[in-house]
């Protein structure tokens, strides 16, 4: 299954690429095919806009069938517009635990 990996970047140490990765790991260990946000929008120019990265991502998201919410995604405002986009087309939706990421 394609899953898409939604949560907060902007602000954080490294964009958050360590739980992004760890996340990527493991939804390929259990068989499904992640879309990684980090992955996706590594040769977008450097100057591009919030607006422009959620282009790309909401793109990559119509593309799968469920969405891994990782956590702190409720404080992004990125991660909640990937939320309400997979909830209105009935995608499943999965929560990473805490202690997993």
């Amino acid at each position: 299954m394609d899953v898409f990996i939604s949560g907060p970047i902007t602000g954080l140490p490294e964009r958050n690429w360590k739980a992004f990765a760890f996340a990527e790991s493991f939804l390929i260990r259990r068989g499904h095919k992640p879309r990684n946000p980090h992955s996706i929008c590594k040769y977008m120019r450097a100057d591009a806009t919030h607006d422009e990265y959620m282009t790309v991502c909401l793109d990559a998201l119509g593309e799968c069938q469920a969405i891994y919410m990782l956590p702190g995604w409720e404080q992004s405002k990125g991660a909640r517009m990937e939320y309400r986009e997979a909830t209105e087309r009935g995608m499943c939706i999965w929560y990473a635990a805490e202690e997993t990421v």
